[in-house]
């Protein structure tokens, strides 16, 4: 989970989530082996996802679900 401050506007999370992506991508060494991971992202927006954490983390999770079917490696947006 990521939260940020105010974004001037909802597209100023992309490159947040675009970033967290490529580093995620990034192989890492654990004990002498390299591991490689992904991250698929979902976003969820205050107020207009939802008014509650709980709200605001269950449809960032149901659209990060969604880009998990569709190929991983990416975003949604709520």
């Amino acid at each position: 989970m990521i939260i940020t401050g105010p974004l001037t506007n909802d597209a100023d999370a992309q490159p947040i989530a675009r970033k967290m992506i490529q580093v995620l991508n990034e192989p890492f060494h654990i004990q002498g082996q390299t591991v490689h991971i992904g991250a698929s992202v979902g976003i969820a927006l205050y107020p207009d996802n939802g008014q509650t954490a709980e709200l605001l983390l269950a449809t960032a999770d149901k659209a990060m679900y969604s880009v998990k079917t569709s190929g991983r490696n990416n975003l949604a947006f709520a």
